[in-house]
């Protein structure tokens, strides 16, 4: 069976970062203003700029979605993911801008009961036990990420820790239909085929505005950094079987690299506190994702790198920190091993600044150009596929070897055009 995607037209939405602020906070109220104008297009009058109609905001971003709901018909619309649920085929979440600028999220959660398997495939409409439903009303975006990243005590409904998010503007706003179609979610059970997390947070997306449909599988949800733009993102003869999991759906979106629209941008945006894992890409896709490795720290060997099955755990989760000194080039930290004994920092290293293919580890920052990193797409036209080159050495982080089995070691060697030195973000 097969379904195609039908071309769709996507909406630019503002993401320009900055602190947590509050509303009319003095200095502050040209900001205002100023999102007006990129929302809307027109210079702000007087009335605009007053405070009392926006409520907390927590960057630009948020900001301009504020003037959105106030002011226009326009809307923002999210989606979540954790990959490594239901089997690693993942699971999805969802989240809408309401009318007064706040945000509802969401997702059907239905957490897994050893003593009643069944209920993981099926749970009939009206359960008594429910289908672990969940949602809540954030007054900015930064409380609604930080809700979705958080995980719930184990018997309570709520979020399981979601990964990473994409968020598209909406044209024309619908929030009573999403907040309807959510409610509906909440009643309706749990089919794993059918009416499943993916399946209700499409219902809920589609009724806030989306465009999205039963028989298109709605890749309309590009993550924008850019100003109000329409843009015609095309993706067509996709086999359905291929993009049937939350994962592929998900990573299938349109995404804004660079000023150029793409059809495929992988894991999207980190939630707060999530590390990017560094999926080595011999290893990416194999068996459904259930045999994919990772550049890991070895918890059992501290500063040493491995590749290890993927599991996203913090030891799995790297953070790539800007050299103010050097733009365009990176310190790369553990989220699990990111301090020795001493305290001090640690990143990923040359020892000695070698330039023999030595082994690579974790030691104590120090700012040096054997810890400093810049990422190069490979081949330019896939941005889906990483290299990362040392400063000093002009060497690439390698699977030594060219091996892929769990425990590799993690070396640095002359680029050789291999994919032992490709990775993918995740």
């Amino acid at each position: 069976m097969r379904r195609f995607v039908t071309c769709l037209i996507a909406v630019a939405l503002a993401c320009i970062g900055g602190g947590r602020a509050s509303a009319g906070s003095g200095p502050e109220e040209w900001r205002i203003g100023e999102a007006y104008k990129l929302v809307t297009g027109r210079e702000p009058e007087a009335e605009h700029h007053k405070s009392l109609h926006y409520t907390s905001w927590s960057s630009f971003g948020d900001l301009c979605n504020k003037v959105r709901a106030r002011w226009t018909r326009q809307g923002a619309a999210y989606v979540f993911i954790k990959p490594s649920q239901a089997g690693r085929q993942g699971h999805i979440g969802w989240g809408v801008m309401a009318d007064d600028g706040t945000y509802l999220c969401g997702s059907t959660e239905n957490p897994y009961e050893k003593d009643n398997v069944a209920r993981a495939v099926y749970i009939p409409p009206g359960d008594p036990k429910g289908n672990g439903f969940w949602w809540k009303f954030c007054t900015t975006e930064q409380e609604m990420l930080d809700t979705m990243a958080s995980t719930t005590p184990e018997g309570t409904a709520g979020p399981s820790g979601y990964w990473h998010y994409k968020t598209t503007a909406v044209m024309n706003r619908d929030f009573n239909a999403a907040h309807n179609a959510a409610v509906a979610c909440r009643d309706g059970g749990f089919h794993g085929i059918g009416n499943n997390c993916l399946d209700q947070t499409m219902k809920v997306l589609q009724a806030y505005g989306t465009g999205l449909s039963d028989t298109n599988w709605g890749r309309v949800l590009p993550v924008i950094n850019a100003p109000l733009t329409v843009l015609d993102v095309r993706i067509s003869n996709v086999p359905f079987f291929s993009k049937i999991t939350p994962n592929d759906w998900f990573n299938s979106f349109g995404r804004i690299e660079n000023g150029v629209a793409t059809n495929g941008s992988g894991y999207g945006t980190p939630l707060p506190g999530v590390g990017s894992s560094l999926i080595s890409f011999p290893t990416v896709g194999s068996w459904w994702g259930m045999d994919e490795k990772a550049l890991t720290a070895d918890p059992r060997e501290p500063g040493m790198i491995r590749l290890q099955p993927w599991d996203h755990e913090p030891h799995q989760q790297w953070y790539f920190n800007p050299d103010e000194k050097n733009p365009g080039w990176y310190f790369i930290s553990n989220r699990a091993a990111n301090r020795n004994a001493k305290g001090e920092w640690l990143v990923l290293d040359v020892p000695n600044g070698s330039s023999d293919p030595v082994y690579l580890m974790l030691y104590a920052h120090h700012g040096g150009d054997n810890q400093l990193w810049s990422m190069e797409p490979w081949p330019t036209d896939k941005p889906d596929r990483w290299a990362f080159r040392n400063k000093m050495t002009g060497q690439y982080v390698t699977l030594s070897g060219g091996l892929t089995e769990a425990g590799t070691g993690i070396m640095q060697y002359k680029n050789v055009e291999h994919p032992a030195q490709r990775w993918q973000f995740r």
